[in-house]
Order: C-alpha cells, then sequence, then structure tokens
C-alpha cells in the first residue's frame, strides 16, 4: 500500500507540476471598448525562428531595419518553453502558458478563455489569419477568414527561399489586404524556421557564402517589403518572431538566444524607440490598446505604452487593465477560499500586489489539488491490488472475469479511473472542500475496514467473492 501511494503521490506532483492547467473561474460579461482607437488596422507579420541580430541587419532584412527605424524596436522575452504554439497563445492571451501546451504544438485545441483576438471580434473588427495553423486552432472562432497550413514537422521546406506554404499565405494575404473590410490580419511564415532546424543560423558559410538561414531571412524580407510599401499607409504593422533560434538551429529547451525574439512596430501609432525589452506577455495588451480596448483578463504584465503614441488615452487604458486583472483576481481567489485585499499605490503597485495573491492562491491550490490526486489515485490503485489478492487467493471465475476487466481498465486509464482520480483533484479548490474530501475518504475506509473485521469474525471473506 506504502508503494502504490508513492508511485500515485510522484505521478499527481508530476502532473500538477508539469502538465495540468490553472483553473479559471468562468468570464464575467464585460465591453471591451473603454477609449479610442488609434489605428483602423492592424497588421502582424511574425517570422517564425527570427533571430534578434538578424532582424536589425539592414544587410539581409532591410524592410525590418527600415521599419525599426521610423517606429519602435526592441526583443521580447518569451516563456521558457520556446515553441510556436506556446508563443502565439502568449501573444493572443498575455499569459504565461503551462508545460502542458508543448505537447499541442502541432495541434493546439481552441482556447476557450477570453483572448485580444475575442474581444476585437466583439468590438466588431474583422480578422484574418494567414500561414501557421496555430493561430487558426487556438483563436479561429474569432476570425473571419483563415488560410491555415499545419506544420509537418522541422525539416519542411526548402532550402535558401520561402516555402510553398508561406508563398500561399502571402498570396493570400495581398488579397486580403486589398480589402479594406479586414482591420486585423495576421501573417504567419515559417522558412526561417525551417531552414535554422535544417542548417543552423549563422551568417556566412564556411566558404564566406550566405548561409540557407541567411537567404531565408532576406527572402522572406523582400515578401515583407513588397505588402509593406503597397498596403502600409495608415495601417499600424508589427514584424516579429514566436521565438529565435540558437547559432545551431534550435529552439524549444530554454536557450537564451532562442527566447529573445525581435519586434518592429510602424505607423502612426506609433512612437519612435529603441532598444526596449519587454516580455512577450505584453503583446496582447499593446494590441488591445491600439484598438482602445481592455486587455485580455489573463494578461499578466501591461501593454508596451514605450512603442505607442496614445495621447491623452494611456492613464484610461492603464486603468482598464488593472481594473480587469482586479476582477479575475476576485474571482480567482473567489474559487480558492479567499478573498481580495486591496492595495493602494499607483496601477503598478496594484497589479503587482495582485499577481502575489494571485501566485499566493495558485500554490495552495496545487498542493490541495496534488493531495487530491494522491488520494484518489492511492485508491483506485489499491482496488485493483485487492481483485489480484482475491484472484491469486480463491482463482474464482468472478474474480478472475474481474481482473480481466479492471486490467484492461488499467492498460487505457482513460475511463472511470480517471474520472474519479481528476474529479477529486478537481474539487479541491479551498482548504475546506479539501476537509470535506479527506473527510469522506476517511470515513469510507474506516467502513471498509470495519467490514473486513466483521468478515473476519463470522468467517467471510471478500475475497471469496
Amino acid at each position: 500500500m506504502v508503494t502504490l501511494g508513492g508511485a500515485a503521490c510522484l505521478g499527481a506532483i508530476g502532473f500538477e507540476r508539469y502538465l495540468a492547467e490553472r483553473p479559471v473561474p468562468p468570464p464575467a460579461p464585460t465591453p471591451p471598448r473603454v477609449a479610442q482607437a488609434a489605428t483602423s488596422r492592424f497588421v502582424l507579420v511574425l517570422v517564425d525562428g527570427l533571430r534578434e541580430d538578424f532582424a536589425f541587419d539592414p544587410g539581409l532584412m532591410p524592410t525590418l531595419a527600415e521599419m525599426a527605424a521610423e517606429g519602435a524596436s526592441g526583443v521580447s522575452i518569451t516563456p521558457p518553453m520556446t515553441l510556436t504554439t506556446i508563443s502565439v497563445l502568449t501573444i493572443g492571451t498575455g499569459m504565461t502558458p503551462s508545460v502542458a501546451w508543448s505537447i499541442k504544438n502541432f495541434d493546439a485545441e481552441p482556447f476557450a478563455d477570453e483572448n485580444v483576438f475575442s474581444l476585437l471580434q466583439e468590438a466588431g473588427r474583422r480578422i484574418a489569419f494567414l500561414g501557421d495553423a496555430a493561430w487558426t486552432q487556438l483563436f479561429g472562432k474569432s476570425a473571419a477568414h483563415t488560410l491555415a497550413f499545419v506544420d509537418h514537422g522541422f525539416m519542411e521546406g526548402r532550402s535558401g527561399e520561402v516555402t510553398p506554404t508561406d508563398d500561399a499565405a502571402l498570396k493570400e494575404a495581398e488579397r486580403v489586404l486589398a480589402d479594406p473590410a479586414y482591420d486585423v490580419v495576421i501573417i504567419h511564415v515559417v522558412a526561417v524556421d525551417k531552414m535554422a532546424h535544417k542548417a543552423g543560423a549563422a551568417r556566412h558559410a564556411p566558404d564566406g557564402a550566405l548561409t540557407p538561414y541567411a537567404n531565408a531571412c532576406a527572402a522572406v524580407d523582400a515578401r515583407i517589403a513588397a505588402l509593406w510599401r503597397r498596403f502600409g499607409a495608415g495601417a499600424t504593422w508589427l514584424g516579429t518572431s514566436d521565438q529565435g533560434v540558437s547559432r545551431g538551429g534550435t529552439h524549444g529547451g530554454g536557450e537564451d538566444d532562442a527566447r529573445r525574439a525581435p519586434f518592429v512596430w510602424s505607423g502612426p501609432a506609433v512612437r519612435a524607440a529603441r532598444g526596449l525589452e519587454v516580455p512577450l506577455t505584453s503583446m496582447a495588451p499593446t494590441i488591445a490598446a491600439l484598438f482602445g480596448l481592455r486587455p485580455p483578463r489573463l494578461a499578466e504584465t501591461p501593454a508596451t505604452f514605450e512603442a505607442l503614441a496614445l495621447p491623452g488615452t494611456e492613464p484610461v487604458l492603464s486603468a482598464a487593465h488593472v481594473a480587469t486583472r482586479e476582477r479575475y483576481a476576485a474571482d480567482f481567489l473567489r474559487l480558492a477560499g479567499r478573498e481580495l485585499k486591496p492595495f493602494d499605490g499607483g496601477n503598478a503597485a496594484r497589479l503587482e500586489g495582485l499577481e502575489r495573491q494571485i501566485s499566493a492562491a495558485e500554490h495552495d491550490r496545487a498542493w490541495l489539488r496534488t493531495l487530491g490526486l494522491v488520494i484518489a489515485a492511492t485508491l483506485v490503485l489499491a482496488l485493483y491490488r485487492a481483485v489480484a489478492r482475491g484472484v491469486g487467493a480463491r482463482r474464482s471465475r468472478l474474480a478472475a472475469v474481474l481482473a480481466l476487466v479492471m486490467t484492461a481498465g488499467l492498460l487505457h486509464f482513460g475511463g472511470w479511473q480517471f474520472s474519479v482520480v481528476q474529479r477529486a483533484g478537481e474539487a479541491l479548490t479551498s482548504w475546506t472542500n479539501f476537509g470535506i474530501f479527506a473527510a469522506l475518504t476517511a470515513a469510507l475506509t474506516l467502513l471498509a475496514f470495519g467490514v473486513h473485521v466483521q468478515g473476519r469474525r463470522t468467517g467471510w471473506d471478500a475475497r471469496d467473492v
């Protein structure tokens, strides 16, 4: 029994530490618009796997360098797990996703909670997602038009030029950008990332020629130039990456270079700024601010106001972020059996206080869920052990059938056993709930022990079934 409990404990802690999603309360209806929009159109071009030293090199990517020279530029620090789906989810929500999303990197499920695109849709904006399928998979229900290409692996693509899927996405971008009905256009190209995985991310080969990675950067920049010079007037443009890559062409393992995603802002709503370094979680609030919207409720950090020209509206938008986060914090803490403690001071101090309370409640909740998972998993494993012992002791036909059924269930841990364990974990949202659960478990254990003792006294053994 101790061994079973230990195995369940290790499994539950591992699940809670690496795979469990943060439980969140359902969102309350809150109008998204809080200020006047500073732009009528927003175009995001994401160059997958682009290093910062290449993005700001006018010899290789003159278009991005020109956009940076007339606007704002810098680096976004990504979450430690540098994968496309995690970064796209961070850009769209402003939250740091759990590691569980890494196993959904090529086939993400729709994101059910509030995000910047759901707010834009609610505000009447028409959205198009073109290119890598992560955007459509996560946020497609908010889009008016999509052209999505599922990633078929790290080695897809041709050397030194855009991939066929990039070519199709960029051609579709011409058609979409020519239609004034689209207010938000997201274009995600993958050729640069593919070349990094194939051949590394150096600038020059040993013979002095440009590497396939450098050629891919130059080719993509030329295609961006064609779009920007034709459709850039009056629109706000953001050129960025989901993550960088190491010199060896890798990402996903927390490499320092991979966590630095370059960005450039350009357009009438952008102020000149250089050398900015901000968390990637600030992207969603920044996009929302451009359209005069409050940020998504899961956004952890404020907008990058240093990059935006928002005269008169910045205080309103900053206050809206605090108010949105306070509503979320109050609901989240209520689920954890706590009350929100008010903080005095400016917006920054209030946000810091909110995040501390959320983190503390999340820590307690994680351990409570872990204890619930341990108890439930131990009971399920003990049930298997009891049946196995019954088969070994009596070898009765009924016990053999039960053993076969339960063994089949153990091999496919997705039926009632998973439901028992998961419900036990999810039920523990506060110390009160945990106390109730522990008391019920203790009562059932005592009842089972009492039945066993009484059976021994009367000569009956549960293993006789």
